[in-house]
């Protein structure tokens, strides 16, 4: 799983070389989910415009397992 940019300014682009589903989350340092979308065809965008500037966790949940990130919010 590839994802850019990092530091984010509007958008989080996330990208997976493999044929897979999965739902991308996206949480506060509180663990509050602050944004959702679904990975499909390899690709997904987290719309992060309206968040205040901060550190933020990526979370992808696909099939066999998942994947965490942090991106910093510019």
């Amino acid at each position: 799983m590839n994802y850019k940019p990092n530091p984010a300014t509007d958008k989080i682009h996330i990208s997976s070389a493999a044929q897979t589903e999965a739902t991308v989350f996206l949480l506060n340092m509180q663990g509050s989910i602050v944004g959702e979308t679904s990975l499909n065809n390899q690709t997904a965008t987290l719309d992060t415009q309206s968040l205040a500037s901060g550190v933020y966790t990526v979370k992808i949940i696909y099939n066999s397992g998942f994947v965490i990130k942090r991106v910093v919010k510019m």
